[in-house]
C-alpha cells in the first residue's frame, strides 16, 4: 500500500534524525521515485540514482545525482559510483 509505505520510511526517517541529528537523505532511482514518492517526503533531500542522462521530470529539485555506477578513480581499484552535488542548491 503506498499510503503505508510512505509513512513508514518517513517514520524511520523521523527516528534516524533523531538518533543522529541529521536529515536522512532519500536514495531512489527515478522510476521508484515516480511510483512511490512523488510528492511526498519533500523535507527530505533527494538523491536520484540515474546512470542514463540527468534526472528530469521529478516534480522537485534533487540535491544528488549519482551519474554512474561503472566509474573509476586513481587509487581504487574496480568501479565506483559517481556522483555530483546540485549546484543549484
Amino acid at each position: 500500500n503506498h499510503t503505508q509505505l510512505i509513512s513508514r520510511i518517513d517514520s524511520l526517517a523521523r527516528i534516524l534524525e533523531s538518533f543522529y541529528d541529521q536529515t536522512p537523505i532519500l536514495y531512489v532511482t527515478p522510476e521508484f521515485y515516480q511510483d512511490h514518492i512523488k510528492g511526498n517526503l519533500k523535507s527530505m533531500p533527494l538523491w536520484i540514482r540515474n546512470v542514463k542522462g540527468t534526472p528530469k521530470g521529478l516534480g522537485r529539485d534533487w540535491d544528488y545525482w549519482q551519474y554512474a555506477n561503472r566509474g573509476s578513480i586513481d587509487g581504487i581499484s574496480g568501479f565506483v559510483d559517481l556522483n555530483v552535488k546540485n549546484p543549484e542548491k
